[in-house]
């Protein structure tokens, strides 16, 4: 026993030393890099505020300070940070002679950001105001099984279009009874809820509302997706969350221009009884270009099954000029469907086109249509930060296309 006991004081002494170590080289090395400048204090002084100008108490607020030769500057984190007073103000004493930017916000409330500015010697800077948005409201509720049996210890994850309430150096898991609160949610935004069931599978709910109390989330097998490969550290789970572009009414519907001039319409006999793929990209796209090989392999393997490709490009550059360029690219990368002129790239421009196409989110986006014309499903993105989530992305796009085609 005392054995035990003296190995856990080394383990805990040799740990707190390690930490001194490396906090007193990390502001050692901010000294050494700020010796080279005049040496002299100065004062930073702001405030950080929401959207209407109010005062943001309680935000961590802290600095950074650049270093390096000119032209190859690069930001390092200051040895200080603090929370801001009920007044929303902070102060910092920095030394002079060095670039700095700060920064505030991370766990309760969205990252706003200054601009780089100079501190010089003995002045008290005044930095511009930092505009965050408060994260103050609250989801709880209690994961189940399928026959109604609370879930403990299942990691979750929540996602909201700006901000992520559970970012940290881990996801919290449920309780024992199976239940979760988290009380830094923006108020105006719907959250993506997930719960890993499994090291590369999760069940996600989508378009929680910020304030929902007692909620009841039942796990069920059906509804479990598989993850791409490195999703941890790639976000593939916040993009999956995040997905809730959908298809209202009657459909999807438009009508426009090929690249040689013809009208085209999802109700042309040529789509009737078809499984029909719509793809919504553009040239400026990088994960666009890297699915058109893909998409082009996919025509030619499943075209004598019934599936249909439509490729729709919008554009950065919606001039006569700019869209002769697209038809050159269009030639070259010898793509063998349907492409189509959609306009200029702008969201509002995608949802006036495609009649029907609710909260587009980015591009590329893909709309799984069946053979009765209904929209089955929406893939936004596509994943492709290594060859192993490239391949995983194809299997789950042809997946689809299998299921949609049937026998």
């Amino acid at each position: 026993m005392c054995v035990s006991k003296y190995l856990m004081l080394s383990f805990w002494l040799v740990l707190l030393i390690s930490f001194a170590t490396y906090n007193g080289s990390s502001y050692a090395q901010e000294k050494a890099d700020i010796r080279e400048s005049e040496g002299a204090l100065s004062r930073l002084e702001g405030r950080i505020c929401d959207p209407s100008g109010a005062p943001v108490g309680w935000v961590k607020v802290r600095y950074f300070y650049y270093s390096g030769g000119k032209g190859q500057e690069w930001p390092f984190e200051g040895s200080q940070n603090q929370t801001t007073n009920m007044d929303g103000c902070y102060r910092f004493m920095v030394l002079a002679g060095m670039t700095y930017h700060v920064e505030a916000g991370g766990h309760n409330a969205t990252v706003g950001v200054s601009k780089r500015f100079a501190a010089k010697p003995g002045e008290v800077h005044q930095v511009e105001d930092i505009t965050v948005r408060p994260a103050r409201s609250s989801v709880r509720g209690v994961v189940v099984d399928e026959m109604g049996n609370p879930v403990p210890d299942m990691e979750f994850a929540a996602y909201s279009r700006s901000f992520e309430p559970t970012r940290s150096v881990r996801n919290p898991y449920t309780s024992m009874k199976g239940e979760f609160h988290l009380d830094n949610i923006l108020p105006d935004e719907p959250l993506g809820f997930c719960v890993i069931t499994s090291r590369n599978t999760a069940q996600i709910w989508k378009n929680v509302k910020p304030d929902s109390q007692d909620l009841r989330l039942i796990l069920d097998p059906v509804k479990e997706i598989e993850l791409p490969p490195g999703w941890r550290f790639t976000g593939g789970l916040l993009s999956l969350s995040l997905a809730n572009t959908y298809v209202e009414g009657k459909g999807l519907s438009f009508s426009l221009q090929d690249i040689e001039g013809k009208t085209v319409s999802l109700r042309d006999s040529r789509y009737m009884n078809k499984v029909v793929l719509v793809n919504i990209w553009g040239t400026w796209c990088g994960g666009c270009m890297r699915e058109i090989p893909h998409l082009i392999d996919m025509q030619k393997k499943y075209a004598s099954r019934g599936l249909e490709i439509v490729g729709i490009a919008f554009e950065r550059d919606d001039s006569v000029e700019g869209w002769d360029e697209f038809q050159s690219l269009v030639n070259k990368k010898k793509i063998n469907y349907t492409i189509l002129k959609g306009g200029v790239e702008k969201r509002e421009n995608v949802e006036a086109v495609l009649a029907g196409l609710k909260e587009f989110k980015g591009y590329p986006t893909t709309i799984f249509i069946d053979r009765d014309g209904k929209s089955k499903h929406i893939q936004v993105g596509f994943v492709c930060s290594t060859p192993k989530q490239e391949a995983w992305q194809v299997r789950q796009v042809e997946k689809r296309i299998e299921e949609l085609l049937g026998n």
